[in-house]
Parts: structure tokens; C-alpha cells; sequence
């Protein structure tokens, strides 16, 4: 089954590695560093918890914290859609289409529906790492294609593309779980080549996605 995913996606992308290379620096975007601010922590000794030496470092790391979550609920506004478009794009991948660079503003089609499933599923998928990690990962790969099932369904709304996703992905976690871990080693070779060939790997692994989200939604729909 992964190996199915894996040789679909590379035939597909065969030919079409530069504009998915534009397509993902244009749809791709990384958090802020809040660099150059360090904090001098103590311990007591009899005590498990940590203090600041003073009152401006507590301030300092409460201004810093709620930076950062303006800037992570600011950055969502753009980052949606784009994750909307990028799903669609590879969709299309999968499909065997053309793909065109105007398919990366695909998203602000569907805005606010993209918006809605973006917060809802970091939200979910937040509150289960609140519990633990293991959930928090498992939570993950049920939310896996929420965003291929909106590019699929325009309109759909957040909760109907969670339910469809937790749907496809049950009882194939783990496979989904080990189709990431078969990517490893392109990842490790990905770092020795210092990014460049990322060029490749990143489409291959993005369409060998939309290649399970294919094969599973099919299978789901004629078990259902």
C-alpha cells in the first residue's frame, strides 16, 4: 500500500518538480524567532518549580509569550489559505493534472472555510498534546486530510471535513504513521545536501499524501 502511494506520487510529479518548487516557496511559511531575549532561571532547591531573579524578567517573559501567540494567531490569517491551495495543488498532482502557479491563491477561494478548519484542527490536535504526546500524534493523522477534503468539497464546513478525515484515516494511523517514517532517510539526505534536494523530496512526500488520501477516500466510500 505505502509503496503504491509512494511510486504513484513519483510518476506524477515527474515533470512538474519547478513549478512545485515556486508553488511551495510561495505557499510556505515559517513562524518568527523571538531571538535575542535570554532569561536567567534559578532552582530551588526544595522546590520543583522555576523563578525569575526579578520582577522585569517575569514581565519580560509574559510580553514574549503573548507576542508570540498575536503573531502565531496573526500568521494563520495567511497561512490557511495557502495550506488550503497546497492541498489542492497536490490534489491535482495526484489526479495527473496541469498544474498552473495561479493555483497557489486557490485557497482564498474558500477563505473562510480554510480559516475555520486551521484553527479548529490546531486547536483539537493542541488540546490533545495538553494530554499527552502520544495523543497529540495520534489526533494528528485524524485530522490528516481535513484539508484534502475541503480542496475536494469547496465549502464544506470545519467539523464535516474532521469527521471525513477521522473517518479515512481509521484503522490506518499507523500505516499513514510509517508511510512519514519511510521518508527518513530522504530527510536525512535532505539535510546533507543542505536543502537542495528538498526540491524533490518535499513534492514527492506532499503527493505520496494525496496519493493515500485518494486511495483511502475511495475505499472508505464504497465500505461505507
Amino acid at each position: 500500500m505505502i509503496e503504491g502511494w509512494k511510486s504513484s506520487a513519483k510518476n506524477n510529479i515527474k515533470g512538474k518538480i519547478g513549478i512545485l518548487f515556486l508553488i511551495g516557496l510561495f505557499t510556505s511559511f515559517t513562524g518568527g524567532n523571538f531571538g535575542g531575549i535570554s532569561f536567567n532561571f534559578n532552582t530551588d532547591t526544595n522546590s520543583n518549580f522555576l523563578y525569575f531573579n526579578t520582577n522585569k524578567e517575569l514581565y519580560i517573559f509574559i510580553f514574549v509569550v503573548i507576542a508570540i501567540c498575536i503573531a502565531a494567531i496573526c500568521s494563520a490569517f495567511i497561512i490557511a489559505p495557502f495550506t488550503l491551495s497546497r492541498h489542492y495543488v497536490y490534489l491535482k498532482v495526484a489526479r495527473g493534472e496541469n498544474v498552473r502557479f495561479v493555483d497557489a491563491f486557490y485557497g482564498f477561494k474558500d477563505y473562510f472555510s480554510a480559516l475555520k478548519l486551521y484553527f479548529l484542527t490546531n486547536i483539537y490536535v493542541l488540546l490533545w498534546l495538553c494530554l499527552f504526546i502520544i495523543p497529540g500524534i495520534v489526533a494528528s493523522y485524524k485530522y490528516l486530510f481535513a484539508f484534502h477534503y475541503l480542496a475536494d468539497n469547496p465549502g464544506a464546513s470545519a467539523r464535516e471535513c474532521i469527521r471525513r478525515s477521522k473517518e479515512i484515516t481509521n484503522g490506518y494511523k499507523r500505516t499513514l504513521f510509517a508511510l512519514d517514517l519511510s521518508f527518513i532517510g530522504w530527510n536525512l539526505l535532505v539535510s546533507m545536501t543542505l536543502g537542495i534536494l528538498g526540491i524533490w523530496v518535499y513534492p514527492y512526500h506532499e503527493a505520496s499524501y494525496s496519493s493515500a488520501y485518494l486511495d483511502l477516500s475511495t475505499n472508505d466510500l464504497i465500505y461505507a
